[in-house]
């Protein structure tokens, strides 16, 4: 939760610094960003929620709760008392269609994205409070109210870079806009005829393209005029153009960063496939485009810990594409035992297998399942943390801000 209000305030602080606006807005996600922190820590070590974190028969969760209280209301109280002197000489909103109003919306969207989430982790503990039933929030909840959010964020963030700031005109929407969505929308009519047909995947993918475009044409843009200025190689002319504005382009890098995690998403979500299968020794598994031969069933101790281990080989289209191991390993100083996973993994998809049960006779029980795209996830992942590094780190060129120095109305 706090990730989310502090990722809009890294958004809407852009535009306090370039227009002198959002003041009392930024403050108040700064509040909430601390005080979701401190919410956080509450919950998972107070025990009102169930939590491997929480502690047992401890009062540290009132504390953790009179903290929150006067952290919030001091924080408020600072707020207001401030409040006329962060009105005044505040700029004003000129058109919706700016760069400045998809930030907002940007911000609106990332703050539903928190209350979400909120909501959902507290609602077993206010149906409790009121009908005095705790009502369990589970995975198709936070899908189902999450889901359209991350994809109108991927659209704003896809048209975000093409709007001009303070007003968009017509012309300039039309030049701008026109052939990123032709080409989007050919992309979506491609991925339909490619098999690709469930709703929510071909409106998605088609958004991602968009982001993808855009944000090429803002690198092809930018390098197109500088080499023009400076009749510089087309490598050192892109390496000086994103040194020079490094919060520009490293939040690119991040944007698409967040791409390629929603690819993994919606490919995951949608076009997983799970199996249960209980087969004997020297028998095999076939799932979608794979067999997987079971080979062998064995036990094996490392330190206290006992191992039963599975040893398996996966064929793709009939090419061996290697060996996996599935165990069930028991702990020596704990009850439950734990699933590690046989895996392979591509850029297509990855394979997991888990061994679910076995009997004496070599006889087992395995979950096969296949989950498409996880790999772009982690790319994604990657990227995020390389463009966030990259906005932050301080070079050789240093990035001063260009602030707006037109007309200003005075807020009385």
């Amino acid at each position: 939760m706090p990730w989310l209000t502090a990722t809009a305030f890294l958004h809407s602080v852009m535009i306090q610094e370039r227009k002198n606006m959002l003041k009392i807005w930024n403050i108040g996600l700064i509040i909430t960003s601390y005080a979701l922190t401190l919410f956080g820590t509450f919950l998972v070590r107070s025990g009102v929620l169930t939590s491997v974190h929480a502690f047992a028969n401890s009062n540290l969760g009132l504390y953790f709760l009179i903290f929150m209280g006067i952290a919030v209301i001091g924080a408020l109280y600072v707020l207001m008392s401030r409040y006329n002197l962060l009105k005044r000489s505040a700029g004003e909103f000129n058109s919706y269609i700016s760069k400045e109003s998809s930030f907002l919306i940007n911000n609106l969207l990332l703050v539903g994205a928190a209350f979400g989430v909120f909501w959902g982790t507290v609602f077993p503990l206010v149906s409790e409070a009121v009908r005095g039933t705790k009502v369990t929030v589970g995975m198709p909840f936070f899908n189902a109210v999450q889901a359209p959010i991350l994809l109108s964020m991927m659209f704003v963030m896809a048209v975000c870079p093409l709007l001009a700031w303070q007003k968009s005109s017509l012309k300039n929407l039309k030049k701008n806009f026109l052939i990123p969505a032709i080409l989007a929308i050919v992309a979506t009519a491609l991925m339909i005829v490619l098999g690709i047909q469930k709703a929510w995947a071909v409106i998605g993918f088609g958004v991602i393209v968009l982001l993808f475009i855009t944000h090429f044409l803002e690198f092809y843009r930018g390098v197109k005029a500088r080499r023009k200025m400076t009749k510089e190689k087309v490598y050192l002319s892109i390496y000086r153009l994103m040194t020079k504005n490094r919060r520009r382009y490293g939040g690119y890098i991040v944007h698409i960063g967040i791409a390629f995690i929603a690819m993994g998403i919606i490919g995951s979500q949608n076009y997983d496939v799970q199996t249960m299968k209980t087969v004997n020794l020297g028998d095999s598994i076939e799932v979608k485009d794979y067999r997987i031969n079971y080979e062998r069933l064995d036990q094996k101790r490392e330190g206290i810990n006992d191992i039963v281990y599975a040893e398996m080989t996966v064929f793709r289209n009939g090419k061996r594409i290697g060996n996996i191991q599935p165990e069930k390993v028991f702990y020596g100083n704990w009850d439950q035992p734990s699933s590690e996973v046989g895996l392979i993994s591509s850029l297509k998809e990855d394979l997991y297998v888990v061994l679910s049960d076995w009997e004496d006779d070599g006889k087992a029980t395995f979950i096969v399942k296949i989950n498409p795209m996880m790999t772009w996830l982690w790319i994604g992942s990657f990227m995020i943390v390389i463009g966030s590094l990259f906005a932050v780190w301080n070079g050789k060129y240093q990035n001063i801000t260009p602030r707006y120095t037109g007309v200003r109305k005075e807020v009385s």
